[in-house]
């Protein structure tokens, strides 16, 4: 019984002393095995020895070594007849093979695998110390055995929690395994490769502006980790009477990204928001389901416009008084001033604004009536719309004084006639056409007052036409007149006034003409509609995970610039923010598409809608070509081709590694492949482009596999833009068997003839030796010529129909000496249907 590592001994005792005797005498046919050279032992020419060593990686139960006899003599020159065999010996130097299979290969939360590792033979000294596997990942049982023939056994596998993991295999290391024989195991077998993926889904909410005013909305983007199913409105929380959240939209196909539009509730204020996800009804695309929530980031709401109280000291004022009013608004305002204050200034004048304190929230001002007023109807009121908190939101309607009185007229005496002169609106803008009504109001009835009498050297009116030029609306009293004017277009100017001139033709109604002229107090015009300046990107190139900042400039403050206004190909906006020093100023970020390669993009702005802050509005879109950004988004793939498909012992092949575009970073760390059934050279580009490696594979000795890949882990190989590869690229499967192979010989003869020198009554034993038992043999078969004797019939010589025996009887009168006998092998056929070639012949 042979086993792996060991040899025998073979001696070969004759019966007499021999000479002849050779390497050449034994036939090893069915030996499956070597031997070496023959030893004489002792000096009487009887006994040799030799050393026999079988064949490795072979198993077989029958097996003899045999002497041809035909060569070997005794001293008196007797030649041995047929041949001797040893006994039957038996050769194992196979070592156990195992089959590791796994009953689930994509392992999610909760769930188990049977590993099941199926020897060839029964084994022993196979235990869990023998087992290789990432223990961080997971856990294997002990081992059970299946059945009682010692060659199956069976764990079960436990994936570790919160694991994500693509690669994992179970080895077996079979140094320590020994079969029934004591053969031990060499290298290790693999199961094949199954994914672990026990992480529950994730999320990150973020919110586009963590301060919102009234009119503002924002972007809520909730990203998952991976793709997820389930998720749905019901799944997110919030104040509902803060806000409400507009219906989900998915950002791509890969169902990992949604967004929705988050509208603050008006007249609310409130400090501390989230939006959270409640993830137990969320599903990965293994199943596992979420758990816990995940918040966003903590937001302010203040859609509260800023309102304002206005008090005066005195109430009722005469010649020679002053009042001081008070500004008191309910919170800290920016961008009040005194254009912000109505009243009519032909009554009074207001002073300077003075703040109260530090806080913002209070000024004062001194008001001074005119002298010779006498009115009983008087306000001061604040416009609203052009004040700001610190939030952004702007007031609306106006707040008002009390009502207050004015008498500063002196004793009548008959004075020159007087005027005072208003504009309205205050500011003139495109949203009120542009229309500028102008009135006059005298201190009593005229006469020979015309248009010719108005004055617009200081205002943006004249040049461009008038509606009822040359007709002024005259009151029934005479003291009132009014005409309409329209304003320039594209006219900013906040200091237009109109007067009065050629004052002689004024008269009363006692002939005074009037001699001092009026001027109207400061009104604006703003005609300039809002339209951008600049617009530009932060980088000029952008690769897969980046995005780029677009900051655009607008010619004064825009408040209702949405992400619809930048139109960008090739990508998205979101994060929407107005500058808080400069709100001229607005930015963006810009996320290009996925998976794009090779393209550019440039920045229009969609101007359509856009409103100043006194309600012009802008039309059409406005192109920034020279602001341009090159997009390559697309992550660099990998083609793995193996010139050879079926390998085997001595041959290897060329693996081809061709990637979709220029590459860095690639070198044999990111091949993966099984090191236990061959190796892989080193690496050799193929060209200038870095596109194409090559590497020889050469497949490990006494190795038989069916399933065999090579693969790329494309996460540490690098495009030209920085794109970092995903997941990996494989070759087809390919095969291996470099076990040596069993030669399957056809059927050989051995001839001989029992005397070699016949005479008259003498005849001859003719013996047909055949290398392994055979069929179809007869005298048909037989050559020799019968013109000079004839031989009997064929007798089988003992039962493995290897041997027979025939009487070759010479003619008379015949002398030859040159005569053989011959067999055709054509027609005689091994146990295994192999037929013989050629022909075998016995000496002369």
């Amino acid at each position: 019984r042979l086993t792996a590592g060991e040899t025998a001994t073979v001696t070969f005792t004759f019966s007499e002393r021999v000479t002849g005797f050779t390497k050449d005498d034994i036939d090893l046919t069915l030996a499956n095995g070597t031997l070496g050279d023959l030893v004489p032992v002792g000096t009487d020419g009887k006994v040799w020895t030799a050393t026999y060593t079988p064949r490795p990686n072979t198993e077989s139960a029958t097996n003899t070594i045999r002497v041809n006899l035909a060569g070997v003599q005794d001293a008196q020159g007797n030649a041995g007849t047929g041949t001797a065999s040893s006994g039957n010996f038996s050769i194992d130097t196979k070592p156990p093979e195992v089959t590791v299979t796994i009953s689930d290969e994509r392992l999610t939360a909760g769930e188990t695998a049977t590993i099941t590792f199926t020897f060839r033979e029964s084994v022993t000294g196979f235990g869990t110390e023998d087992i290789q596997y990432d223990t961080s990942k997971g856990t294997l049982s002990a081992l059970t055995a299946v059945g009682t023939d010692g060659k199956v056994w069976s764990a079960t596998y436990t994936p570790s929690s919160g694991i994500e993991s693509a690669a994992n295999t179970i080895r077996v290391n079979l140094a320590g395994v020994l079969d029934a024989q004591g053969n031990a195991g060499t290298g290790s077998a693999s199961s094949g490769n199954f994914s672990i993926d026990t992480r529950p889904p994730g999320v990150t909410v973020t919110i586009s502006d963590s301060s919102l005013a009234a009119g503002e909305t924002a972007t809520v983007t909730f990203t998952f980790r991976e793709s997820v199913t389930g998720f749905a409105a019901e799944d997110i929380q919030y104040d509902t009477s803060k806000g409400t959240l507009g219906a989900l939209t998915a950002v791509g196909t890969d169902g990992k990204v949604w967004t929705a539009t988050y509208t603050p509730r008006p007249d609310t204020e409130s400090a501390d928001n989230t939006i959270r996800v409640n993830l137990a009804g969320v599903l990965d695309a293994q199943g596992n389901a979420g758990t816990g929530s995940a918040s966003s980031g903590n937001f302010s709401i203040d859609t509260k416009p800023p309102e304002v109280t206005v008090t005066i000291s005195d109430e009722r004022l005469t010649a020679g008084e002053t009042a001081t009013v008070t500004f008191t608004f309910n919170e800290r305002v920016t961008g009040f001033g005194t254009e912000d204050i109505q009243y009519d200034t032909s009554k009074g004048t207001l002073g300077a604004l003075t703040a109260v304190g530090t806080d913002g929230k209070v000024w004062t001002a001194t008001y001074t009536p005119r002298s010779d007023i006498e009115s009983a109807d008087n306000t001061i009121r604040v416009n609203l719309a052009g004040v700001l908190d610190t939030q952004g939101n702007i007031g609306a309607g106006s707040g008002s004084s009390g009502n207050f009185s004015i008498d500063t007229r002196p004793t009548v005496v008959d004075r020159p006639p007087s005027a005072t002169i208003a504009v309205t609106p205050n500011p003139v803008t495109t949203s009120n056409d542009r229309l500028v009504t102008v009135t006059i109001t005298f201190d009593e009835a005229v006469t020979g007052f015309t248009v010719d009498n108005i004055d617009f050297s200081n205002a943006n009116v004249t040049p461009y036409g008038s509606n009822g030029i040359g007709t002024l609306n005259r009151s029934a009293d005479g003291r009132t007149y009014t005409i309409t004017y329209t304003a320039g277009p594209d006219v900013e100017d906040a200091t237009n006034t109109i007067s009065l001139r050629n004052l002689s033709t004024i008269r009363d109604a006692t002939g005074n003409a009037a001699t001092v002229s009026p001027t109207s107090s400061n009104f604006a015009i703003d005609t300039k509609e809002p339209v951008p300046i600049s617009a530009t990107f932060d980088k000029t190139h952008l690769a897969a995970g980046e995005t780029a900042t677009v900051t655009v400039t607008f010619n004064e403050i825009v408040n209702n610039v949405t992400e619809d206004t930048f139109q960008i190909p090739n990508g998205s906006v979101s994060n929407l923010r107005q500058d808080t020093t400069d709100g001229r100023i607005w930015r963006a970020t810009f996320t290009p598409t996925a998976n794009l390669q090779s393209t550019s993009s440039s920045i229009s702005i969609i101007q359509d809608g856009l409103r100043d802050s006194v309600g012009n509005v802008s039309n059409g879109s406005q192109p920034f070509r020279d602001s341009t950004i090159v997009i390559d988004t697309k992550r660099p793939e990998v083609t793995v081709a193996i010139s050879d498909n079926r390998l085997s012992a001595g041959e290897t092949a060329t693996v081809t590694f061709t990637f979709s575009e220029r590459v860095t970073g690639f070198d044999t760390a990111d091949i993966q492949y099984d090191t236990s059934k061959g190796t892989l050279g080193a690496l050799t580009a193929v060209g200038t482009d870095g596109r194409v490696w090559s590497a020889t594979y050469t497949p490990s000795s006494g190795i038989e596999s069916a399933t065999n890949t090579i693969r790329v882990n494309l996460s540490g190989v690098q495009d030209a833009q920085g794109n970092a590869g995903v997941g990996t690229g494989s070759s087809g499967n390919f095969s291996i068997d470099t076990r040596p192979t069993v030669v399957d010989r056809p059927p050989e003869v051995t001839v001989t003839i029992s005397d070699e020198r016949l005479t008259v009554g003498e005849t001859a034993t003719v013996t047909f030796t055949f290398s392994e038992s055979v069929t179809g043999f007869d005298l048909n078969d037989v050559q020799y010529d019968t013109s000079k004797g004839t031989l009997g019939a064929l007798t089988a010589v003992g039962t493995d129909g290897r041997v027979w025996t025939a009487t070759y009887t010479p003619s008379s009168g015949i002398e030859s000496a040159t005569n053989t006998i011959r067999v055709n092998l054509a027609g005689v056929q091994d146990a295994q249907g192999n037929a013989g070639t050629g022909t075998g012949s016995s000496g002369n």
